[in-house]
């Protein structure tokens, strides 16, 4: 079930122009297993099958599956290792929100419902060459409690409870960065305050997100 629930994912998220070609990546916890599914190194989501999937443990030592997995692998595992409240991990490209890693900065709180689902101002990671252990260090660190974090010159990780939630904070994060770089390049952004999030928490019932 979850394999094919993380393929579907995968090529969700290609449909949605989150990605292209093979860049990019998902992955989800098996359900009672100390393991999670992850897509396979080099292979289009939109051709990819269920058994494509790999199995890894929490160790990252492949458990099930024929294929390579995503060379980002590493990425994925320490965010499980160290956010128990992380059910699935999408890695994406998408244009808006790697542009903004491009120009290295972090995404400020500019709309209320990103704040609700993300925990506050997006932050970025520094740049490190992809697939190493030391970019999914410097990932899980910048990511803090947020529920998503760009990386700089690369792309987007973002986190959910499951593979839908996942998503759904990856498309949030694309949505804000094109807001936030369609008002930059018109002016200067208002940007929300410290103050404000007690409220936006509370309004969308959030309470868990706040540090």
């Amino acid at each position: 079930m979850v394999r094919q629930e993380v393929r579907d994912t995968a090529e969700r998220m290609l449909q949605l122009g989150l990605t292209s070609g093979t860049s990019g990546n998902v992955s989800a916890r098996v359900p009672g297993q100390q393991e999670l599914a992850i897509t396979p190194s080099g292979m289009t989501y939109d051709r990819i099958k269920a058994e494509d999937i790999v199995g890894l443990d929490m160790s990252g030592k492949r458990v099930w599956g024929s294929r390579r997995p995503s060379s980002e692998w590493a990425l994925h595992l320490l965010f499980y290792q160290n956010r128990q409240d992380v059910g699935a991990v999408v890695h994406t490209h998408s244009p808006y929100a790697t542009a903004a890693g491009v120009l290295g900065m972090e995404i400020p709180m500019i709309l209320a419902e990103s704040v609700a689902v993300i925990g506050g101002t997006i932050p970025i990671a520094p740049y490190i060459i992809f697939g190493t252990r030391e970019l999914a260090e410097a990932a899980v660190q910048a990511c803090g409690k947020k529920n998503a974090v760009l990386l700089a010159n690369h792309g987007v990780v973002a986190l959910g409870k499951d593979l839908e939630s996942a998503l759904h904070t990856a498309l949030v994060v694309e949505e804000t960065a094109k807001i936030y770089l369609l008002a930059k390049s018109a002016g200067e952004p208002k940007v929300l305050s410290d103050s404000d999030l007690p409220a936006i928490f509370k309004a969308f019932g959030n309470y868990h997100i706040q540090e």
